[in-house]
This record gives structure tokens, sequence and C-alpha cells, in this order.
């Protein structure tokens, strides 16, 4: 299984914004069990805002109380390890992903993420990129509705400069 969370700054949150499961016969399923759209604050005991706090992958054996009940069981992570690993750039969380294995191929596991640094690292830089993107955007729609309230201001104003000029020329009348 993946998980994709985002961190949000701004509201100091980690939002689960994407999942991948894989089932009993193998067959990947997008959805992850219903998690996607789940938000959790930084200073959450959750373990995916624990690793966005903190810039620390969390490997977790088993069932861990800092998981969301609502998404998993006891049962199904008793031979099972998860991986918890942060994207980062420049000192700061962007994301968190988080895999899983049997608990058997924890060691392949870790070897597998810690191929993948480069990867992250590129990961990482795309979504800085796409977070100022997002940013440029916000900004410059608000602009925009700055602009279109200045020159309905502007229209009002004009509108009333010629209704007072015209009442002052109707005085010598």
């Amino acid at each position: 299984s993946l998980m994709v969370a985002l961190v949000d700054e701004r509201s100091q949150t980690i939002q689960v914004v994407r999942g991948l499961t894989r089932e009993a016969d193998g067959a990947i399923v997008a959805g992850g069990r219903g998690s996607i759209g789940a938000v959790y604050r930084l200073d959450d005991k959750n373990v995916t805002a624990e690793v966005a706090r903190t810039g620390e992958m969390q490997v977790v054996r088993g069932w861990d109380d800092r998981y969301d009940d609502r998404y998993g069981d006891p049962e199904r992570h008793a031979r099972t390890g998860a991986y918890f690993i942060p994207v980062m750039k420049e000192g700061r969380v962007l994301a968190v992903l988080a895999t899983g294995s049997q608990a058997d191929q924890e060691s392949e596991m870790l070897q597998r993420i810690e191929d993948m640094s480069g990867l992250l690292a590129q990961v990482a830089v795309a979504l800085d990129h796409a977070l100022l993107y997002r940013q440029t955007q916000t900004a410059r729609e608000e602009m925009r509705a700055v602009m279109i309230g200045a020159n309905c201001l502007l229209w009002h104003a004009s509108v009333a400069a010629r209704e007072t000029h015209v009442d002052e020329s109707d005085q010598f009348k």
C-alpha cells in the first residue's frame, strides 16, 4: 500500500490526498481504505502528523496506538511493518509517504526506501514548485479581484462626479 499526505503549514495540518492498497489477491486499488481526505493537526498524536512535525522517518511494527483506527485494525497489522517517510526540502516537511510490508520483509523495504532517496528529493522539488504555483495563482486571483473592485469604485466615483457637475450647472439656470 501507499499513502500520500500533504502538509499545510498555514493551517498546521496534514491531509491524506492519495492512497493505493494491495488487496489479498494482489490487485492494487485506489482509495486507501477510505482514508483519503483525512486531516490531522500537526500536533496530533497520529503517526503521520508526528512524522510531518519531526521530519524523522518512523518504522512501526504491528499495530500502533498512533494509527487512526478508522482505517485499520490490530489484526490486519499483526504481521506487518509500516514506514512513514517525510518528503523534505530545505528542512521543511512538505509531505509524508507511508507504505507497508510483511514483517519479514523489513530490511528489504528499508533498503528500497534508502535507494529511493534521490527520487524523493526530486519529489520534494516538484511539490515545492506545485505549492509555489498554487500560491502564485491564488495571489493572482486576489489581485484580479482587487483590480475589479478598484475599477468599480472608480466608475462609481466618476458617475457621482458627473452627477454633481450636472447638479451644479442646473443651479445657474
